[in-house]
């Protein structure tokens, strides 16, 4: 992560007008399946990217994380939208 914003600031980005969109997260292989003493990386990586950012001072802006549906992702790096769809739990991802 550190990395990854070394290399936007290098770039000429000022790390005071960086904002943050999340997606994922999701425990896919148990869908349906409550979560017992089970380690779930999916939420282990959201609670990390979480407390990254605002140790980072960016601004979460939009996220949709965690649930046990995948997600299929299009951005658009010219005006920085997302469009997100959801995927039910028996949906390919291709």
């Amino acid at each position: 992560m550190n990395g990854l914003i070394d290399s936007m600031v290098a770039k000429g980005a000022e790390k005071q007008y960086l904002r943050a969109k999340a997606f994922g997260g999701a425990n896919v292989l148990n869908s349906g399946a409550k979560r017992v003493n089970v380690l779930n990386v999916g939420e282990d990586n959201s609670q990390f990217m979480k407390r990254y950012l605002a140790l980072a001072g960016i601004p979460l802006v939009a996220s949709s994380i965690g649930g046990d549906f995948g997600r299929v992702i299009h951005f658009f790096s010219s005006d920085f939208s997302v469009y997100m769809k959801r995927l039910s739990s028996m949906e390919p991802t291709l």
